[in-house]
């Protein structure tokens, strides 16, 4: 790959024209060589731009530009390497979502906090429940579902350690139990349509899709179905109009983007095998394909920043379209290029906590005053200023850790259609 602008990396065509490797009682279909595109070929310079915009993180932060990378603005601020801004994604009406530690944040394209969710714990496959930070999250195209993953290396008694993922989902305005649509799991979710997802992990790193709410995920395909040196396979996109799929093959130096024709009803069917069209140059750190809206083009990121594949079918150059972007998500939506007037919400009384100040002892905190009312309050208590980890709930029992220390709450109170604000308590000395 090439590190100056305009950076442009040959795409290989993957030709598999049905070349059949007998076995033993079945028939395995082997991927052909794969074939460099021509050299000289390259995206036309006067094509339309892309529709949509994208959502991205850069320094920390969330980002949004059109879709060609122009215009590009920062959208959240505050952002650092110890209290990122990640997993942007965004609606076809402009509500963006981005996760924050262990909290989703509904947004504007402006930054305007319309909620603040935390969301409830997920069980894994082995029975233990997870909580904490969140992994990666996705809004549906309609924004009404907001899906949201955790990942941890767990050590449970009697199973042995591994890293686990489960995926959930909540409505995008209130907290859903799990139960309401169901678990999977598997990771990287994507959405297909509003009640279907893409997601992906488990055995040779299976793409599957989940319908919402109607049991188990369901396997679609793994690269070992297709290719005879088959690889991991994840992270998979479909395009809006469920004709292509882009995913992440391979591991380490050996990564890539691969696309296909789909084949089938991916929206609300199962599809069968998929037709491979191109893969990038491996390379580490080459991940997280996001289609245009139109799928006319395909965001890719990499370790310089995010390019765009113009040349779908051709398989001939991509470019680098935001130097230093990573995590790009494409959405429908316009750019919004007027900052809408912001509707606040203000406390009037701050909140205090009550209770005494010893280890084993409960705390309880208020939720204070605020105009107009919120609908939902976060809460996160802090020791010497520092987040308590898991510790988001009105009440706190306090710990042998915190004798010495100065306990507060900072509350964050929400309500549909204004931007969150946050009060912080007084500190609390605990008694040694």
């Amino acid at each position: 790959m090439h590190p100056v602008l305009p950076a442009r990396r040959r795409l290989r065509r993957a030709l598999l024209l049905g070349l059949l490797l007998a076995l033993p009682g079945a028939l395995l279909p082997v991927g052909l060589p794969l074939l460099a595109a021509p050299a000289q070929a390259q995206a036309a310079p006067d094509a339309a731009m892309p529709p949509g915009t994208l959502v991205f993180v850069k320094d920390h932060d969330v980002w949004i530009a059109r879709g060609d990378g122009s215009a590009a603005r920062r959208v959240t601020t505050g952002g650092a390497a110890g209290n990122p801004w990640r997993s942007p994604t965004q609606s076809g009406t402009g509500v963006i979502v981005a996760t924050r530690g262990p909290l989703l944040y509904r947004m504007d394209q402006w930054g305007n906090v319309l909620d603040v969710i935390d969301p409830p714990a997920l069980v894994n496959t082995a029975g233990q429940p997870m909580d904490g930070t969140v992994a990666e999250a996705a809004i549906s195209p309609d924004g009404s579902r907001i899906a949201y993953t955790y990942t941890q290396y767990t050590c449970p008694v009697g199973v042995g350690c591994a890293w686990r993922s489960v995926t959930g989902y909540t409505d995008a305005t209130t907290t859903s139990p799990p139960a309401k649509y169901g678990t999977t799991p598997f990771e990287h979710p994507s959405w297909v349509t509003d009640g279907r997802t893409l997601v992906t992990g488990g055995y040779l790193s299976q793409l599957n899709l989940h319908d919402l709410g109607h049991g188990e995920a369901v396997h679609w395909f793994d690269d070992s179905e297709l290719y005879a040196n088959d690889t991991d396979l994840g992270n998979g996109e479909v395009s809006p109009d469920g004709r292509l799929l882009a995913a992440v093959r391979g591991y380490g130096d050996s990564q890539q983007i691969i696309w296909y024709a789909v084949n089938g009803d991916a929206r609300t069917g199962r599809p069968t095998l998929p037709t491979p069209l191109c893969w990038t140059e491996t390379g580490a750190g080459i991940t997280n394909p996001t289609w245009a809206p139109d799928g006319s083009a395909l965001a890719i990121e990499q370790p310089q920043g995010i390019e765009i594949a113009r040349d779908i079918q051709g398989c001939t150059s991509i470019t680098l379209a935001i130097p230093g972007g990573s995590q790009p998500s494409w959405s429908r939506a316009a750019l919004s290029t007027q900052r809408p007037a912001a509707k606040r919400i203000t406390a009037t009384a701050r909140p205090k906590v009550s209770g005494k100040a010893r280890a084993g002892r409960r705390l309880t905190v208020s939720t204070g005053r605020w105009t107009p009312a919120p609908t939902t309050y976060a809460y996160q208590w802090y020791r010497d200023n520092r987040p308590v980890p898991g510790a988001r709930s009105r009440t706190y029992r306090v710990a042998k850790a915190d004798r010495g220390r100065r306990l507060s709450v900072r509350v964050t109170a929400s309500r549909p259609g204004y931007t969150s604000a946050s009060a912080t308590t007084a500190p609390l000395k605990v008694r040694r």
